[in-house]
């Protein structure tokens, strides 16, 4: 095959919208591993939060999570890459996000921290299957450096929040909209692009032989570093622009009709 690694996202990627892996997908992908190739996922999700997929699908090996902020295989926590943002700088977001109608989750040593428990506080943790510690005040409690702050809110804040935490920094920010109201602030460096860029090289695999799949902008560092880029039909339109070939969407099971492709050796870039 000429694509020896397939990197997936999670959410609007390899799960439909009930977050359910479809039984053919999971065929497909133990058939890949079977092959030879190696499969794996690139999420922003925690240890915790994706360790039922890496059952179901018999991953072993590292996969990427916090959106590249970390590189380890969840079942021996043999740690490839890990990164973590500035104290001083976490601390200071934490103040500045007190002027902005944001819901908060802290993310540290695999721990979710919130200042309360809302709907949509309630739905992520749903969704990721994980639970939240309550701490009145974030950035009095900040005991260490996190591994990312995600912001979940209206994007038309975006722009005036990153402006400000600029301002009152003096630094770059690093972020990324993982989903439509979902805005991660990350460690400088850390993309799932970084990311995969790093894995390729512990595991010898050159990038023009691995496959990249997501849908939502914190996908496209990672579609641009693979050889072969993928969107899901469903994907953010920045993401499907971007792509080299755009597959069938989260609900038509894209992920296994790329896979039953790669292992066909079809010509994508000449498909596209």
């Amino acid at each position: 095959m000429k694509y020896q690694m397939i990197v997936s996202d999670v959410d609007g990627t390899l799960v439909d919208d009930k977050k359910r892996i479809s039984p053919r997908t999971v065929e497909l992908i133990k058939r890949y591993q079977q092959m030879g190739g190696f499969f794996t996922l690139a999420t922003g999700r925690t240890e915790i939060s994706v360790r039922p997929y890496l059952d179901k699908l018999g991953i072993r090996g590292p996969v990427i999570l916090y959106n590249g902020s970390r590189i380890v295989n969840v079942y021996d926590n043999t740690m490839v890459y890990d990164s973590s943002l500035d104290y001083d700088f976490a601390k200071l977001t934490l103040e500045v996000l007190k002027d902005f109608n944001y819901r908060v989750v802290l993310l540290i040593n695999n721990t979710n921290y919130v200042s309360e428990m809302t709907p949509e506080i309630e739905e992520y943790a749903s969704n990721n299957r994980i639970r939240c510690e309550i701490v009145p005040d974030l950035a009095a409690f900040l005991p260490g450096r996190p591994t990312k702050i995600l912001l979940i809110g209206d994007k038309a804040m975006t722009p005036a929040f990153i402006r400000r935490l600029s301002e009152v920094s003096g630094k770059t920010v690093n972020y990324v909209q993982s989903e439509p109201t979902y805005l991660e602030i990350l460690p400088d460096g850390a993309s799932k692009g970084e990311a995969l860029k790093k894995l390729a090289s512990v595991r010898n695999i050159p990038l023009e032989r691995v496959a990249a799949v997501g849908d939502q902008l914190n996908d496209i560092s990672m579609a641009k570093a693979a050889g072969l880029g993928v969107a899901m039909r469903n994907s953010n339109p920045d993401m499907l622009r971007q792509a080299d070939y755009v597959t069938l969407s989260n609900e038509k099971e894209g992920v296994a009709d790329l896979i039953d492709k790669i292992i066909g050796d079809w010509n994508f870039k000449e498909n596209k």
